[in-house]
This record gives C-alpha cells, structure tokens and sequence, in this order.
C-alpha cells in the first residue's frame, strides 16, 4: 500500500490527525448500474455505521464515506483511537448485511435524490451541466432511474465485495500520527482489505482540444428562468487558466452583479464564476430572473461581455496589483483547523499529483499575470470563443408557446443529453 505522511506544518501541538484511505478502483462508477449500486451502498452502509458514528463523535473523531476514483474513507479527531476506529470503519463497511426492507428505504432515497436533482432552484438546474461534464462517466438520470427497481440484495453485497477486493489502496495522513503508527495502521489495513489491485494507475479526465459550442436547453419547474455560460479557452496550461479564470471571477463579479442586478434589475442570483472542464478553467456567468427569458438574458450577458473588456484593459496597474496580491495573500493564509489544512493536501492526493504542489503553482503563475493578459484571456475565452463554449439555458414554466424563450445559437450544436456531450470530448490520463 502506498502512505503519505505529513506531520502538522501549523497544528504540531494537536494530538489531532485526518486520514483518507482511498480504494482506488476503475471498475468502481464505470457505467450507470455501478453508479446506482455505489449510491445504493452509501446509504446502506450510513445505516450500518450510524452506531459507530455517534461512539466515535463522543470520542471526538469524525468520519464520512464518499466516492473519488473508487471508495474513500475519511477519519480526523484525536490520535488516540483514530487508527481503530478507521479499521472498525472499514470492517463495517465490508461485512454489512442489509435486509430487503433496509434496500427498499435505500432505494426510496435514491430515487428521492434524482427528483430532487430535477427540482432544483433555476440557477441550480442551469449550472449543473457545467458541473457533470467533468465527472467520467456522466450518465442520464433518466438511466439511472430505470435502474433501480430491479436491483437485488446479493447485486447489491456483491458490488459492495468487489469494491474492495479489486481495489488498489492508498492512504494519506496529515496530522500527529508517528510514523511507527502510521506504518503500523497501514499493514494491519492491508491484511483486513486483502484487495488484489496491484498497478497504480492515474484518473482519467475530459480535455478541451478544439473549438466547441454546445447548447443545453430545458424547461424548469418554477416560472423563474436561468441562464448559465461557461468559456474554456484554448493555449492555456492547468494553472495558468487557474490563476487567470479565478482572478478574472473575483474582479468581474462585481461588474456583472452591478450591471444585471442592481441597473437592469434582471435577477437576484447574479454570479460569475470560475470553473474547470477536466483540468482546464475557464470563467462564467450565471443569472436567474422571474421576468426575462434564457433568449433576453444572453443578449444582455453579450452587450456585457465587451464592456468588461474595456474595463479589464484600462484597469489601472495599482489597482490590479490589489487584486493580485490580495488572491497570493489568501493562498498563503494559515489554514484555521488541522482538518483544514488536511482539505488543502486532499485535491492533489485524489488526483494522483503527489508532489502536492498546487497551491505553489497557482501562486507561482498568479504573480505571473498582467492585465493586458488576463484581458486576452478573456477575449479568446469569452469574444473569440477559441475553446469551448457551453450555454446552458433553463425556461420558465408559464402558458403558450415557450420556444422562443430559448436563444437561438448559430455555430453551436444543440444537446439534448449532457452524456453525449461529453462522449464528444476527448479523455486524457497523466501517465503513472
């Protein structure tokens, strides 16, 4: 098993540590029974463990499961019983068996999320593809949703096996644990798990590598309207449309909330935003208003767009210099719990990046940027539509005929199925 260790940098008095164990699994989300069967476990196991989980509260120790390339376990609290606790957790998670009225609750509340997906406030509903492009593999809930009636108990213990048994295992812990512990912990773990995963293996993620324009249109379930636009340009490395997209967001929004709040009076969720596809950011924006359609909201997202242009090339130095180190400042500032400066190493181990240097990189290129720069990124992503280009546009319900609420988009193709989208993306892997 691989383990990363990394005692406290600000908490070293702490008696305190956060451990993820991850089962790293290709097989674990691979289509949409899969992804039903994990959800499926994931309640299934909260009902197994809840006993667990309220003796471990007392003791002051905290865990969770979740899903990130195969099944996480998550453990922080006091070092003291943290290492037995995580085992007694994992044992749990393994060896539960449900009854047929445990899998039908589970299913209700399966079922119950997918509703509550569709239901959602229109901002919501608009950003989400935005937010599903990049999970590989995104499958219909409409799929998933036929799906679940069928599945049985042994499906679902037999899944549950699999998970772990094909599982390469990994683990990370940040915190007050000594190394003799730590070691320890991670023997007596491979002898409970005895996964047969041996080849260490990189995720996989969708890349944007040529011009693209899709068009995502539905009818909410409120009378209010959203709309959603997401551009990822082209030529840029991971961090630099990082730092540009993240900076861009912090000195855009207010211009935009300006502009379509408090002048047109558009909407009340008014937002830009940054945001990756796979490993690329790109910046957004994002309205919803219960008096104008998706079709009147782009063309004032449109009239917006140049003019935030102009303001970007003609931002005086000292003030962008503000904005820049007030960004560097905030990357650097001392994490407020031992937990929180566990999160800050999480993104890097559950993608594979085990130099665990994003935060440098990021700053590293942010003190790189100028506002002639950061003004060009907006026009390739943004005027030029270089890369891609991802309108996502959400009608209110209301009487008669709707279809001229919805922007007409020459150039762009219309999708009706956010997984055929992404089929038309390539995937990478970094290599191990």
């Amino acid at each position: 098993m691989r383990i990363y260790r990394m005692p406290s940098q600000y908490y070293a008095s702490e008696p305190k540590a956060a451990i993820t164990l991850a089962l790293r699994n290709k097989m674990a989300i691979g289509d949409a029974r899969q992804q039903v069967l994990f959800g499926l476990n994931d309640y299934l196991s909260s009902l197994a463990l809840d006993e667990l989980n309220s003796q471990a509260s007392i003791g002051g120790i905290s865990f969770s499961t979740g899903e990130d390339d195969g099944l996480v376990f998550n453990a922080s609290g006091f070092t003291q019983r943290l290492p037995e606790l995580l085992k007694k957790l994992v044992e749990g998670y393994a060896t539960f068996q449900p009854n047929a009225q445990q899998l039908a609750q589970a299913k209700s509340w399966y079922l119950d999320r997918l509703e509550a997906a569709e239901k959602g406030k229109a901002f919501e509903q608009a950003i989400q593809p935005m937010q599903m492009l990049s999970q590989l593999p995104y499958t219909q809930r409409e799929a998933r949703r036929k799906l679940v009636n069928d599945i049985t108990l042994k499906e679902v213990t037999d899944y549950r096996d699999a998970l772990i048994r094909h599982a390469t295992p990994e683990m990370m812990v940040v915190g007050n644990l000594s190394a003799e512990r730590v070691t320890q912990l991670g023997k007596d773990l491979k002898q409970q798990l005895q996964s047969d995963g041996r080849d260490y293996w990189h995720s996989d993620y969708v890349v944007v590598d040529k011009a693209s324009r899709a068009d995502l249109q539905k009818a909410g379930s409120s009378t209010d309207s959203a709309l959603a636009a997401l551009y990822v340009p082209l030529g840029y490395s991971e961090y630099q449309s990082m730092a540009n997209s993240t900076m861009l967001s912090q000195i855009v929004q207010p211009w935009f909330y300006n502009q379509l709040r408090t002048e047109e009076q558009l909407g009340y969720a008014v937002f830009a935003y940054q945001m990756p596809i796979g490993r690329q950011w790109g910046i957004g924006f994002l309205l919803q208003s219960n008096s104008k359609p998706p079709a009147y909201l782009l063309q004032r997202f449109q009239a917006f767009y140049p003019q935030a242009e102009q303001r970007l090339r003609s931002m005086k130095p000292e003030d962008f210099a503000q904005y820049q180190q007030a960004m560097i400042n905030d990357l650097r500032q001392r994490p407020q719990t031992l937990d929180e400066e566990a999160n800050r190493y999480n993104r890097d181990f559950n993608r594979q990046n085990f130099a665990f240097d994003t935060r440098d990189k990021a700053i590293e290129q942010i003190q790189q940027l100028t506002p002639a720069g950061l003004a060009d990124f907006f026009h390739k992503a943004v005027l030029e539509q270089q890369g891609m280009a991802m309108i996502s546009q959400v009608g209110g319900s209301h009487e008669g005929d709707s279809k001229e609420d919805y922007a007409q988009l020459p150039g762009f193709t219309r999708w009706d199925e956010l997984s055929k989208l992404q089929q038309s993306l390539s995937v990478e892997s970094d290599k191990p």
